[in-house]
């Protein structure tokens, strides 16, 4: 779990990794000194989906009419917020968004991580078509943000000294 992630958006509590070794990896490379890895369970009932490409795109055209806005009100952030990363995006939608801030408790979407060791149990044999092929793969890592402390049950002290 890692406090205060803006690579996703802004959380009250914390990211959660579903992989122990992605956890250990950031915590070796964060200079944070607050960074735990945690045990538990997240309730996701309340949940903005970005794996989900249909709310992805409704998310992005909000945040274009967003920044169009912003820009309007303040035309010195054009320059800041049209070169905005994704976990910027998220946290001006949330910060001037109220029905985001009130409905959505856990933000999840899929992180590659494209120097992941290949693994044997995958390998395919293309018949010289790759067009709309469809691979299983492991470098694909499901995140969750947690944006309240509701979300989360279970947790247990840190598990892992790194």
């Amino acid at each position: 779990m890692k406090k205060e992630d803006g690579w996703v958006a802004e959380c009250t509590f914390g990211t959660i990794f579903q992989m122990l070794n992605i956890g250990i990896r950031i915590k070796k490379d964060s200079k944070a000194e607050e960074f735990k890895i945690l045990k538990g369970n997240l309730i996701i009932e309340n949940m903005l989906d970005l794996t989900d490409l249909d709310i992805c795109k409704s998310v992005s055209l909000l945040w274009d009419f967003l920044k169009n806005k912003l820009i309007k009100d303040h035309p010195e952030l054009e320059n800041s917020l049209n070169k905005a990363e994704s976990g910027k995006k998220l946290n001006l939608i949330f910060l001037h968004i109220e029905t985001y801030k009130l409905n959505y408790e856990v933000i999840k979407c899929a992180a590659r991580y494209p120097k992941t060791p290949k693994s044997n149990l995958f390998e395919y044999h293309f018949d010289g078509n790759k067009n709309n092929f469809c691979e299983v793969t492991t470098e694909n890592k499901i995140i969750y943000n947690a944006k309240t402390e509701k979300c989360l049950f279970e947790f247990s002290e840190e598990i892992i000294e790194v």
